[in-house]
């Protein structure tokens, strides 16, 4: 899959370029770049990572279709082969020389469909090549627009790794400890529903006792963006870690959290209430001729005027 390297100013061309050396004094040199990046540079990069993250997240869901697929394929067949292999493996020799063939078969589908067509296609798990390296630019920066990139990539796999390098991780964690507190009110459309699913997939498996910092943005960032949803982690998350509070609070912030959560999501459904009368009226009552007879010659009523201008 190509880069979107077009996007890319030519400071930010150089910095890339320079970040995939795999000599450590020239990748160096790219990180001393950081500080002369210009705001055209940081809006092209953060639009770079947003363009890649799109892609990536295409291709794992290509990837779910094509499980999906194998399943609805495979499964059924399986357990119709098991169960005539059976059938036949009771009906004496030359049945079990049938059924052993249908054993045969059912490895087969099951090693084709699974190892073959999810194997062969497990690339497109991989994160495509530059978004690692962007991501770990974009850490450096201590830019809320930062966030939603920094929460995907809690579960992104570099290119090239069998897992998520400790120096990666590193890089990430510092970079969200960075933006996560500077977030307002007014920056609650950073986080989508993805950004979210991934923060509460991280707090799932998070070691309170070493990235207390880490998980306190995190919670900060759900205080201010989450929903009823978030309501429903952060409480499993508060129980989960209840005996830690004591040693880093991150049992508080979370039932902190889940108040100031609640509490705006009242006032949004009070703001949203219709006002309406207090008692119920009639349809028929709101428009209906008086009750009383019209004595007034009607064409009396409107006319015009007798007397000269």
């Amino acid at each position: 899959m190509s880069r979107p390297t077009a996007l890319l100013t030519p400071r930010l061309s150089d910095i890339m370029e320079k970040l995939g050396s795999p000599f450590v004094d020239i990748r160096s040199t790219a990180y001393a770049g950081i500080t002369q990046l210009q705001q055209d540079d940081v809006d092209a990069l953060i639009a770079y990572v947003t363009t890649l993250n799109e892609r990536y997240h295409k291709r794992r869901r290509l990837y779910r279709i094509l499980a999906i697929s194998v399943g609805v394929i495979a499964i059924p067949s399986i357990i119709a082969l098991i169960v005539l292999s059976i059938r036949y493996g009771l009906q004496g020799k030359s049945g079990k020389i049938i059924a052993g063939t249908m054993v045969g078969l059912i490895g087969g589908i099951g090693g084709g469909l699974g190892g073959g067509v999810l194997g062969g296609c497990s690339g497109l798990l991989v994160m495509p090549k530059g978004l690692d390296d962007a991501i770990r630019l974009i850490a450096e920066l201590k830019d809320v627009r930062c966030v939603g990139p920094l929460c995907l990539a809690l579960f992104q796999r570099p290119a090239n790794q069998q897992k998520v390098s400790d120096d990666y991780k590193y890089s990430l964690a510092r970079g969200l400890t960075n933006v996560l507190p500077l977030m307002a009110p007014a920056d609650r459309y950073l986080l989508t529903s993805e950004h979210r699913e991934a923060i509460y997939k991280y707090l799932k498996r998070c070691k309170p006792e070493s990235e207390s910092s880490l998980i306190v943005g995190l919670i900060h960032a759900l205080k201010i963006t989450g929903d009823a949803t978030s309501v429903d982690h952060l409480q499993a998350f508060a129980e989960r870690n209840r005996s830690r509070s004591k040693i880093n609070g991150v049992s508080d912030e979370a039932y902190g959290a889940i108040s100031a959560i609640r509490e705006r999501i009242d006032k949004e459904n009070k703001g949203n209430t219709l006002l309406r009368a207090a008692t119920n009226i009639s349809d028929d009552t709101l428009l209906r001729p008086a009750g009383y007879a019209v004595t007034e010659d009607p064409a009396l009523l409107v006319r015009a005027s007798d007397r000269p201008g």
